[in-house]
């Protein structure tokens, strides 16, 4: 340790002594003052010590909370093919219908983001429930999509894509004004099924929507699945309606 001292001491004319201490400590680069003031009747005594310093190193960046916002990805997607295509649908950040569509047959490559819209609207789907469905077929030389999801209001509603259409998306029946509406259970899954059917030479297909209605529960107090499905009359003509019929009444358990 290499330590340096000074000592300083005068007496005033009043008898007043006043002493003067000085201590540096090169090791911990510090300096010590020490003042002494007495006379018959006071005594006090005054210290001073310099702050060390000492190297701080600057954090690690890599250690920091970082400020930018983390990416969210869709929380339910569902893809389809159509033509010489591949669509994947779901719900945007800002609760918008959204798909991606494929460059090429293949499937492969840069899929070009698209915003699903009705009359120039964006659909907003419900927050508590972003599940989506759709499927994809073709009759009569026209292609067909439809997409099945829930309202902002909590209905569960269809839009449609017609290859003589191109590109021009419509309201479908399932949900449509003046139609039976359904209100969906919140965070119901959402699944649908198209069936090609034949009766009497006659073809049709059969579309089929599932999910759990609100309030909706069997005996054994279980919340029940149902299946929606679009109706056609006897000769076999469609409807325009849909209903549902549960199909888990015999569920004691999920």
């Amino acid at each position: 340790m290499r330590k340096a001292t000074m000592n300083l001491e005068t007496n005033l004319s009043d008898g007043t002594s006043i002493k003067l201490d000085v201590s540096l400590d090169s090791d911990s680069n510090s300096l010590t003052a020490s003042t002494t003031f007495t006379n018959t009747s006071l005594l006090f005594e005054i210290k001073d010590s310099q702050p060390s310093y000492h190297a701080i190193s600057a954090p690690d960046q890599r250690q920091l909370p970082s400020t930018m916002p983390i990416p969210q990805l869709p929380k339910d997607i569902v893809a389809i093919d159509s033509g010489d295509r591949t669509y994947m649908f779901y719900v945007n950040t800002k609760q918008k219908l959204s798909y991606l569509i494929s460059p090429s047959a293949d499937g492969s490559g840069n899929y070009i983001r698209k915003v699903v819209d009705l009359d120039t609207d964006d659909i907003e789907v419900s927050e508590k429930t972003q599940q989506v469905a759709a499927i994809a077929w073709e009759s009569d030389g026209v292609r067909q999509i439809r997409v099945y999801y829930v309202t902002a209001n909590g209905r569960l509603s269809e839009v449609c894509l017609s290859s003589d259409k191109p590109g021009q998306w419509y309201q479908g029946s399932l949900g449509a004004p003046g139609t039976n509406q359904y209100t969906v259970a919140e965070g119901s899954s959402i699944s649908a099924t198209v069936a090609r059917r034949t009766q009497d030479s006659r073809v049709s297909y059969s579309l089929r929507v599932f999910a759990s209605m609100a309030g909706q529960e069997n005996d054994y107090g279980v919340g029940t699945i149902s299946t929606f499905t679009f109706g056609y009359d006897a000769k076999g003509q469609a409807t325009g309606q849909w209903a549902f019929s549960p199909i888990s009444n015999a569920i004691t358990k999920w």
